[in-house]
């Protein structure tokens, strides 16, 4: 790891090991959501717009 980004993990967490074990921790946690999503929609078709404002507004989801 090029020592600029090293530095910069010093500077925003101060524990390089904790940062790196966080950062894996969300990559997994990000892609078995996306592994996830892709299961639900070959059974179930592609979610919509209108299904993702109804989720949305039933306080299920937060769309960025």
């Amino acid at each position: 790891m090029p020592q600029e980004q090293v530095e910069a993990i010093k500077r925003l967490s101060g524990n390089v090991s904790a940062f790196l074990t966080d950062a894996a921790a969300l990559s997994l946690r990000r892609h078995a959501f996306e592994e996830g999503l892709r299961e639900y929609e070959a059974a179930h078709g592609i979610i919509t717009e209108d299904e993702m404002d109804l989720a949305s507004a039933a306080g299920s989801v937060r769309v960025a």
